[in-house]
């Protein structure tokens, strides 16, 4: 009885460890590549999980197609927290809609105006019922 107890011990410890070394990869990271004919320019937004079940997050608005997120980054529109936005493309514009701010980049150099709407959560709930072709959920 106490080898099955060890050995039901020792199996529960190696799975523990598993997913705490490897959890993170167990939460893919996304890109969403958004594209604008004029200035031919693309965007990326990123999004980055992590932890058991993927509630710690970090969001990024870039001109890198790169996966890494920065959370340092002077270059890149960064958001911090478990959070969704949707956005809007509208020719050179790019409008975020979003319950808190994206921290604004010293340097974010790509010919596209970026607008951020903060919205009320009652407010940003009603955008999934809105969301078409026009406004994404990302």
């Amino acid at each position: 009885m106490k080898i099955v107890s060890f050995a039901v011990g020792l199996v529960l410890g190696l799975l523990v460890s598993v997913v705490v070394i490897y959890g993170d990869a167990l939460v893919p990271s996304t890109i969403q590549p958004i594209y604008f004919p004029e200035p031919d320019v693309t965007l990326y937004l990123k999004k980055d999980n992590w932890g058991i079940s993927g509630d710690g997050q970090i969001m990024a608005l870039s001109t890198s197609e790169k996966s890494d997120i920065d959370r340092n980054s002077e270059e890149d529109y960064i958001l911090e927290g478990l959070s969704q936005i949707f956005y809007k493309q509208d020719r050179n514009t790019l409008t975020l809609f979003v319950t808190r701010k994206f921290n604004q980049p010293k340097r974010f150099e790509s010919g596209i105006i970026i607008k951020q709407v903060e919205l009320e959560n009652s407010e940003f709930q009603d955008l999934f019922d809105k969301a078409r072709e026009s406004i994404k959920l990302f």
